[in-house]
């Protein structure tokens, strides 16, 4: 009832009219957040039933048949694994909903992170089954400063000890995770506790009332007003009392909400959108992103108002490039409007460009509308200066602005790229700078010892997803060279020690082996790495990383003298060679 359907040479096109219904032209009726955590832990799926649950798509898709909504890219449906970011929103609870779907791969984490600073809230699913894991704190940690929930998916998976499991997420992320609905035996089904508790229900573990209550409690704490008429009345407030002070709570980290789903059998899915779109913040409620204007240490921290009659500010967080649509430009608009009339500056760009077709997107779909505002995030296509962290404004009083970024991850893990054949370079070049607009945790570097241009990322399983795309944009201009991939790590004597952000040995890593140095001294720390299990020196041979790694170490007498590895927590592996020379200094091992 609210769009224009019609056919203008031979295209069918959907219009939205600028004069938007209330649902949709006020900010305060948008959600935006992004579905954050380890692969594995159902985030696709989740957000596939929560679409259909919605009515936003016929019927819910599957990773294994490849027609999800979020992983509509060749490579994804090829690795049956998210590889980028995708957007895609519903409607519920008269609220507009928009939900980026990340990555959760450990190699692929930068272009998670990426979109925090485009959300209110982080939506961090965690596996019912695994438990907390490295992404897992990752993400938790680099969304401190946005409101967060936490969504134990999977709940259905046999044998899950719900207890437990709560509170291994309050030992690792505080006691202000509380649980604001519980599941039932078996994750049948699963119990609100928070809009209209049923205190006779039986869940899998606590019981309704103490779970109301804690959540009720833990609100109060920042308005003393509230708490006062809290005490005085002597009863459980109303949601609606509750609900400025849950946004604060939600704003000052004093409240994590937990809640539980099975995106496979379609338990607390409801729950779950009741929950978005009743209580998630809104634009004018959650914290906004850290703009800054100026460079270096010279920078002054300014703010954006979510006031649509302002200067347009809004900023580019993912860019795509592909070879048939071109390249496509996804911005949040933090402030202002954005129509297809409006002319805006890339950064501190003098000249500045019509938008022309300002674009609303649903995973691959683009749909032309009118009108963008605080909170909408929109699309740009085939505006070749666009980059990622580009701030777009319409006026030149924003010149110099830029939003703080996340702190990602260093790359650990290097791959050569070697032309086929002489006059290959500047394709190449191309292909890359692609790449690296794509990814922030990309990096080029030439090695002029060598000769080669190597590129580097998080792990060994985005080369094949390099590789991929390489050969779609540049066929037969490079081929990569797994005999000289490497992975960084640092010897040092005596301890263990986080190496993302340092220097180090290079292991050489040749046909997915990684080649343990003889002779090597010192405490090594192997960065970028997951382990389920501890390693052990005395098993002989290859001996895996886990379920989810896919690079293996030889780790007999023959490689490290049986010398134990040790799982670190969050980062790697400690291997344990002893400690026999000065280990401090950096070298390479090919």
């Amino acid at each position: 009832p609210y769009t224009t359907l019609f056919r203008s040479a031979g295209v069918c096109r959907l219009i939205v009219p600028v004069c938007l219904p209330a649902l949709f032209a006020e900010r305060n009726t948008m959600k935006v957040l992004a579905l954050a955590g380890y692969s594995g832990s159902g985030k696709t799926t989740l957000l596939e039933k929560l679409l259909a649950t919605a009515g936003a798509i016929g019927a819910a898709g599957s990773v294994e048949k490849g027609d999800t909504v979020s992983d509509y890219d060749p490579q994804e449906k090829a690795f049956g694994h998210s590889l980028n970011s995708a957007l895609a929103h519903l409607e519920w609870a008269e609220h507009w909903v928009n939900v980026l779907d990340t990555p959760g791969l450990p190699d692929f984490l930068g272009r998670a992170l990426a979109t925090l600073p485009a959300v209110e809230t982080a939506v961090v699913v965690v596996n019912a089954a695994a438990g907390v894991e490295t992404v897992t704190r990752k993400v938790m940690d680099a969304a401190a400063e946005k409101c967060r929930m936490i969504v134990i998916n999977r709940i259905d998976a046999p044998g899950v000890d719900f207890a437990a499991l709560l509170e291994r997420l309050r030992a690792a992320f505080g006691k202000e995770c509380l649980p604001i609905n519980l599941p039932t035996a078996g994750g049948e089904r699963v119990i609100d506790c928070f809009f209209t508790p049923d205190y006779d229900a039986v869940p899998a573990f606590s019981s309704v009332r103490e779970a109301h209550d804690q959540i009720v409690d833990q609100v109060v704490e920042v308005d003393e007003d509230l708490m006062a008429l809290y005490l005085e009345q002597g009863e459980s407030l109303q949601p609606e009392q509750l609900h400025d002070p849950f946004e604060q709570s939600l704003r000052e980290g004093h409240l994590i909400p937990v809640c539980f789903t099975s995106a496979r059998t379609g338990a607390g899915i409801t729950e779950l959108l009741d929950i978005m779109g009743r209580l998630l913040p809104d634009p004018t409620e959650g914290n906004p992103p850290q703009f800054l204007k100026g460079e270096g240490p010279a920078a002054q921290a300014v703010s954006a108002t979510t006031d649509a009659d302002q200067h347009v500010i809004a900023h580019v967080f993912q860019v795509s490039n592909d070879p048939f649509r071109g390249k496509l430009g996804l911005f949040r608009i933090h402030q202002g409007t954005v129509t297809p009339n409006t002319q805006l500056f890339i950064g501190d760009a003098r000249k500045p460009f019509k938008v022309g077709h300002l674009l609303r997107v649903q995973g691959k779909n683009q749909t032309e509308i009118d009108v963008g505002i605080p909170g909408d995030i929109c699309a740009v296509a085939r505006i070749d200066e666009i980059h990622r962290d580009a701030v777009l404004h319409d006026s030149h009083d924003e010149d110099h602005f830029h939003v703080a970024r996340p702190r990602y991850p260093q790359a650990v893990f290097g791959l050569a790229l070697l032309p086929e054949k002489h006059g290959d370079e500047q394709r190449l070049s191309e292909a890359l700078h692609r790449l690296l607009d794509e990814d922030p945790c990309l990096s080029v570097e030439h090695d002029a010892q060598a000769k080669e241009t190597v590129l580097r990322g998080l792990g060994g399983r985005a080369a094949p997803v390099v590789a991929g795309r390489l050969e779609g944009d540049c066929a037969g201009a490079a081929e990569l060279d797994p005999a000289v991939a490497e992975l960084e790590i640092a010897a040092v004597g005596g301890g263990q020690q986080d190496l993302l952000g340092g220097q180090g040995l290079e292991l050489a890593v040749a046909g997915g082996e990684l080649e343990m140095p003889r002779g090597l001294d010192g405490d090594v720390v192997v960065a970028g790495l997951d382990a389920d299990r501890p390693l052990v020196g005395n098993e002989a041979g290859a001996t895996g990383l886990g379920e989810q790694g896919d690079a293996r170490a030889g780790v007999g007498d023959q490689a490290l003298g049986g010398a134990d590895l040790v799982m670190l927590e969050g980062d790697g592996i400690q291997i344990a060679a002893g400690v026999a020379d000065d280990a401090g200094g950096a070298r390479q091992v090919h």
